[in-house]
């Protein structure tokens, strides 16, 4: 490939859509496990001893019953952000996890310095594009879509 062909190409052309696809890998599952890692297993963890901290923060955003919204967030957050890693059912996974993030900004972070929110509103962003421009060649819902409809009927 020339340079540039490499810097210049269109993304629907074939350089450069298999380097979208690797991209929008590289995205999913980096952004996928580190929400998976960083915030999801957490909460599934202090959920799971009986830790009340983060059904705390659910009642004082105004929930009601804030244990069952509490795992609602836990799980939404770990199945979207492995369903993300895994390119499965990714714009549904990324506009719920995109939805308790946003959640959690507001409600808990609202006031706070952007230093804070920052990484937040980082991986919001991420989500938003995610669902608008889809997982790429290289998820699962590109097998599952060929699968059905077949490869010609991309685009």
């Amino acid at each position: 490939m020339s340079i540039h062909r490499a810097l210049f190409a269109s993304a629907f052309s074939t350089e450069a859509g298999r380097s979208l696809g690797v991209g929008l890998l590289a995205i999913r599952m980096y952004v996928g496990g580190a929400l998976l890692v960083a915030h999801a297993v957490p909460k599934l963890r202090e959920l799971g001893a009986g830790d009340p901290h983060f059904v705390h923060l659910v009642a004082t955003m105004g929930f009601p019953a804030p244990a069952l919204f509490a795992w609602l967030a836990a799980l939404t957050q770990a199945a979207g952000s492995a369903a993300l890693g895994l390119g499965l059912v990714t714009r549904p996974a990324a506009l719920g996890v995109a939805s308790t993030l946003l959640i959690g900004m507001i409600g808990v972070h609202h006031g706070d310095a952007f230093a804070v929110v920052e990484a937040g509103s980082a991986y919001v962003a991420v989500m938003l594009a995610l669902a608008m421009i889809g997982p790429g060649d290289l998820s699962l819902d590109r097998r599952i879509h060929d699968a059905l409809v077949g490869p010609a009927a991309r685009r």
